[in-house]
């Protein structure tokens, strides 16, 4: 069976998610807006993500909320975290990435837990990202895999540790990514990132890289410095 393209998460997902939880109700203004940039954005293939300030939402609480690689993920914010990305009691960010270009089995061959990365939840951006992720495999396979680390910084930014085999059953797989600042760049990332992490295979295409994950995508929200 051919890969499926993972298009971003149906706008209805995170539409009806906008329309639970804003304090003004179903039909406000922002729920209006939202749905058409989001449309757009999925028209277009690209992955998104939103912000939304505690004054805008039902329970106070701060929200980013991510469209990756077709599926929907909802991290909590403190009030430090909110100010540092700009994000005030009554304002909303959004913003969009570059396309897809990876392909999802639609048969997983594994599933992955959170990652546990070897800093915790604070990164250097200077330095690799180094960890371990609990790995499950559902179907022996021996395709050479890679575990694969996607961010939105200024751009989409993608990188592979790739992995010698998989356990026989379950158990610990380790990674080594890329820093996430890198030497050459005058702008330095530093505060609350969300990165996602899956399974996958990588190869070079017609001058292009293709990949095609073979996991569930997992979510977390991490802390990076700059030094």
């Amino acid at each position: 069976m051919r890969p499926s393209i993972p298009r971003p998460t149906r706008p209805a997902t995170i539409i009806h998610w906008i329309k639970v939880n804003n304090r003004f109700g179903p039909d406000a203004p922002i729920v209006r807006d939202m749905t058409e940039q989001i449309d757009a954005t999925v028209s277009e293939g690209r992955n998104y993500s939103l912000g939304f300030g505690k004054g805008l939402i039902r329970s106070g609480k701060i929200y980013l909320v991510h469209s990756w690689a077709g599926q929907m993920f909802v991290f909590e914010l403190t009030e430090d975290q909110a100010q540092r990305l700009g994000l005030g009691p009554m304002s909303v960010s959004y913003s969009q990435g570059a396309k897809h270009r990876d392909r999802r089995e639609p048969s997983p061959i594994a599933l992955i837990s959170t990652p546990r990365f070897s800093r915790g939840d604070r990164l250097q951006g200077s330095q690799r990202i180094t960890g371990r992720v609990n790995c499950k495999i559902l179907k022996p396979s021996d395709t050479k895999y890679a575990l694969r680390l996607g961010y939105s910084t200024d751009a989409t930014s993608q990188s592979f540790s790739y992995l010698d085999e998989l356990p026989q059953k379950m158990g610990p797989v380790s990674f080594d990514f890329s820093p996430i600042n890198r030497e050459d760049e005058e702008k330095k990332f530093s505060g609350p990132l969300a990165v996602f992490m899956d399974l996958c295979t990588v190869q070079e295409k017609d001058g292009d890289v293709e990949v095609v994950i073979y996991s569930n995508t997992v979510g977390q929200l991490v802390e990076v410095t700059a030094d």
